[in-house]
């Protein structure tokens, strides 16, 4: 999917590239995000994949290149 998402909850299993502004987001193993992000709460699972800027909801902006959860053990 590419494009724009606006929601309360965000779930990434699939592909998403583009905006997203959400209250929480989680990818899930084998989900990948690309873009940018503006939330209040993120998870990412072992093997979900995000490549992009965060934003938390107060303005912060933190950068994130090629960022995968690894599972450990």
């Amino acid at each position: 999917m590419k494009g724009k998402i606006t929601a309360e909850k965000i779930i990434v299993s699939g592909f998403i590239e583009g905006d997203a502004e959400c209250t929480s987001i989680e990818i899930i193993s084998g989900g990948k995000f690309i873009g940018e992000i503006t939330y209040n709460e993120i998870t990412i699972e072992p093997q979900g994949i995000f490549e992009g800027n965060l934003k938390l909801k107060t303005g912060k902006i933190k950068k994130i290149n090629g960022a995968k959860a690894e599972n450990e053990g």
